[in-house]
C-alpha cells in the first residue's frame, strides 16, 4: 500500500469523462519494498498528478448504526441474529434513539416547577439549573449506552434509565409544587 501526502491540493474534473485529475503539491509518497515489506521507499515531490477514475463503481457502503433509521436498525438486528452475530450495540442504538426522542418531554415538564421555584426572572438562574440537569442526564445516557454496547446490561432497559430517573425527580418536583 502506497501512503501519498501532502501539504496542498487541487481536484479538476476532466471534461467529458468520468475523472478528475488530483494535482498534489509539496508532499511525500511512501511505498513498501516487495522485496522486504520492512523496508520503505520514500519520495519528496513538489507536485504530482494522479488521475482518479470516478465511473468505477464502488461497493455498496454501509451505514453506521447512528446514521440507520429505526427501521433499518431493526432490519439489520434480525439479519445479523440469523447469523449469530451479537446484535447489543444495535439494539442499544435503537432504545437510545426511541429514549432521547422522548427526552425533551421530560426537560418541559422540568421547565414548570423550576421556573415557579426561580419567580421566572432568574434567567442566570434557570440557565443554570438547566446545565445541571442536562449535563448529568447527558453523561448518564453515555454510560448507559457503554453499558448496554458491552453487554453488561440487558440494553432495551439500560437506555431508559436516565428517562426514568429524570422521570422521578421531575415527578418529585411537581408534586412537591403542587402540594405546597
Amino acid at each position: 500500500t502506497r501512503t501519498i501526502s501532502a501539504q496542498e491540493g487541487e481536484f479538476t474534473p476532466v471534461p467529458g469523462q468520468q475523472k478528475v485529475l488530483l494535482k498534489l503539491i509539496n508532499g511525500t509518497s511512501d511505498e513498501p519494498d516487495f522485496n522486504n515489506p520492512n523496508n520503505f521507499y520514500k519520495l519528496n515531490f513538489k507536485t504530482s498528478f494522479m488521475t482518479l477514475d470516478m465511473a468505477r463503481k464502488a461497493g455498496k457502503i454501509e451505514k453506521k448504526p447512528k446514521g440507520m433509521s429505526l427501521k433499518e436498525l431493526d432490519q439489520k438486528t434480525k439479519e445479523l441474529k440469523k447469523l449469530g452475530v451479537d446484535t447489543k450495540p444495535l439494539i442499544a442504538e435503537y432504545h437510545r434513539k426511541v429514549s432521547w426522542a422522548l427526552s425533551p418531554l421530560i426537560f418541559i415538564l422540568l421547565g414548570f416547577p423550576v421556573a415557579v421555584i426561580t419567580h421566572r426572572r432568574a434567567k442566570t438562574a434557570n440557565l443554570l439549573l438547566a446545565v445541571m440537569f442536562a449535563a448529568p442526564y447527558y453523561l448518564v445516557s453515555i454510560g448507559c449506552q457503554a453499558l448496554a454496547s458491552q453487554g453488561i446490561a440487558r440494553p432495551d432497559i439500560v437506555m431508559w434509565l436516565p428517562n426514568i430517573i429524570g422521570g422521578i425527580i421531575v415527578f418529585i418536583l411537581n408534586y412537591k409544587l403542587c402540594a405546597s
